[in-house]
């Protein structure tokens, strides 16, 4: 296990703290039992901690900065020096013994009274991660230093790469899920509203709750290895999950899938079930998932929600809210755990291009697909057979995900029977032949559909027309302060009235008149999703972003300008998401 391996790292490095040349400061050695080796100058400690701060990326106020090793506080020093009281700063200690004999030997009590200051130790990555995603927002996506010094990459650097990794995991699924969430909002209401009268007589997932502990469950993917070990199927005796692309290749390997599950709100995926979208297969599907297939599909029907509770918000149906990312083998896993599945077996989750594929060639069904490898999105990455794979960022941010999933839930046995692809940590690997064997003797349980879901208490054109009201209401005020903003703009432009200009009068009138109103409105998830993206959307990109030499003049502009880019942002998303729901409604 890697978490062992840096445990014993770390407890092989014992750290030493000395009176400098200039008897005046600390500095800070490593040890082990090969060499000894100063983090920071004997001489001027000081100056070392500036020179890692100067050989960063440029930087600004909004700044993420994180730090691998407290160095005796001295780069913290630098960057509030640099930056201000207000910088942004994780401090990560591989060791706490080292973390406590540093803070032994300053005074740590100024350090109290910087609010976005923290101090993390030992290698419990999960509270690292977490702290992480905490700080971790849309201003610093593309705005983080990260501070390491050459010493601490020699001593610690099993702790140092597993780190960076989990760290880098993080941040490309939270731009993912900005990305994504900017992108499918609208789609994600348009599909709420196609399939409201599908989700109103659907079945309740919660009555599977638990209900299958110790029964197999296989989720079947579409990844370039399928074809290895499909042919196994028809002798599986546990419950099937399958997306859209696997249905016809275990149907023609003499097996049924139990559950099919569907993310997408794309029309697309209707051609990826190769003519069987209208078959009796029991569907769970996210509530925006493809209309058309959720339309034709004669079997029983199950809704969920992700975390962004949508659902619920727009039509008022309580539905169960389970973890998924961009894949539709995320909410099979989601699901087959939520049942009690035990053990959750994968086939053809490749998670990369083996032998330069994309899909299994049974679930190929796009010509476009088949070119879609270029070297420029591809990385190596650790393989099942202990070779580098080819995959890609996208791919990637879904094994992290399954990763971090499997972390998150123990106590199941992960059996990853791909033969193939990428190696996922937290599973067992065997062949899905050796599966089938193992789990022969299973029965597997008939799979009742009972309990549909609650009608919701409220009618759902009255709800609808409800929340339309609120976005032209909140569209009014995002125009309210686009000419706001604009009217400080055009006063601070003229040199005259710049030293008269009274920013805090207008920015009070924004606070007051727009900024107040709309966030009473923010306690509706899809409102406060709208607002959100809008803000992000902004925020991105450094432009905007406090300058460590501005003026005041300069800052009044900054602000004038960001204001008015997000006002103007949220009143187009508001202007679209009125057309979209109108349209929904129509053509119902």
């Amino acid at each position: 296990m890697i978490i062992e391996e840096i445990v014993r790292e770390v407890k092989q490095v014992s750290v030493g703290v000395e009176l400098c040349k200039n008897g005046l400061d600390h500095t800070l050695f490593l040890q082990n039992q090969l060499h000894k080796q100063y983090v920071l100058s004997k001489y001027n400690p000081r100056q070392s901690a500036r020179d890692l701060i100067i050989g960063a990326q440029s930087s600004n106020k909004q700044t993420l900065w994180i730090i691998v090793g407290f160095m005796l506080g001295y780069v913290i020093d630098e960057i509030v020096s640099l930056v201000g009281n207000e910088a942004k700063i994780i401090v990560i200690e591989p060791s706490q013994e080292a973390l406590e004999k540093q803070i032994d030997k300053i005074d740590v009590k100024e350090y109290k009274q910087y609010m976005n200051l923290h101090f993390l130790s030992g290698a419990d990555f999960d509270t690292i991660i977490s702290m992480y995603e905490q700080c971790l927002d849309a201003s610093n996506f593309y705005n983080t230093n990260m501070i390491i010094s050459e010493t601490y990459l020699k001593f610690y650097s099993k702790y140092i790469t597993y780190l960076v990794k989990r760290l880098k995991a993080i941040l490309e699924k939270e731009v993912i899920n900005h990305n994504t969430a900017k992108s499918i909002l609208e789609p994600m209401i348009r599909n709420n509203l196609y399939n409201r009268k599908a989700i109103l007589q659907s079945y309740d997932i919660r009555q599977h709750y638990n209900k299958y502990k110790d029964i197999p469950a296989l989720i079947v993917s579409a990844g370039p290895s399928l074809e290895k070990n499909i042919k196994y199927i028809n002798r599986f005796k546990g419950l099937v999950f399958t997306g859209g692309r696997t249905v016809a290749p275990v149907l023609k390997q003499g097996g049924r899938p139990d559950f099919v599950g569907v993310i997408d709100s794309s029309e697309l995926i209707y051609d990826t079930f190769q003519g069987y979208a209208g078959c009796d297969f029991t569907l769970i599907s996210s509530a925006h998932g493809c209309a058309r297939v959720i339309k034709e599909n004669t079997g029983a029907k199950y809704f969920v929600e992700n975390s962004m509770q949508l659902t619920t918000d727009l039509l008022g149906v309580n539905l169960e809210s389970l973890p998924i990312a961009g894949t539709v083998a995320t909410l099979c896993l989601s699901a087959a755990v939520y049942m009690g599945c035990n053990p959750i077996v994968f086939i053809g989750q490749d998670l990369a291009y083996t032998n330069m594929q994309t899909h299994a060639n049974s679930s190929q069904v796009f010509e476009k697909e088949k070119g879609m490898i270029t070297v420029e999105n591809t990385r190596l990455i650790p393989g099942y057979n202990q070779e580098q794979v080819l995959s890609s960022a996208d791919l990637i941010s879904f094994l992290n995900w399954i990763e971090g999933f499997i972390r998150s839930n123990p106590g199941i046995t992960y059996i990853n029977a791909t033969e193939g692809g990428a190696k996922i940590e937290g599973t067992q690997q065997q062949t899905f032949e050796e599966v089938v064997n193992t789990y022969k003797c299973i029965e597997k349980p008939k799979i009742k559909h009972q309990i549909h879901i609650e009608a919701p208490h409220q009618d759902i054109n009255e709800r609808i027309q409800e929340l339309l009201q609120y976005v032209k209401e909140i569209q009014q005020l995002a125009w309210h302060g686009v000419n706001l903003s604009n009217k400080l703009l055009e006063e601070m432009s003229d040199i005259r009235n710049q030293s008269k200009v009274d920013i805090s009068t207008i920015l009070n009138k924004l606070d007051r008149d727009v900024d107040q109103k709309i966030k009473k409105y923010c306690s509706r998830p899809l409102l406060c999703e709208l607002f959100s993206n809008a803000y992000n959307d902004i925020m991105i990109s450094n432009t905007y972003q406090g300058k460590l030499e501005e003026t005041e003049l300069e800052q009044k502009i900054r602000i004038a300008t960001l204001n008015s880019m997000i006002y103007e942002g949220l009143e187009e998303s508001c202007k679209r998401l009125v057309e979209v729901i109108n349209k929904a409604m129509e053509e119902d």
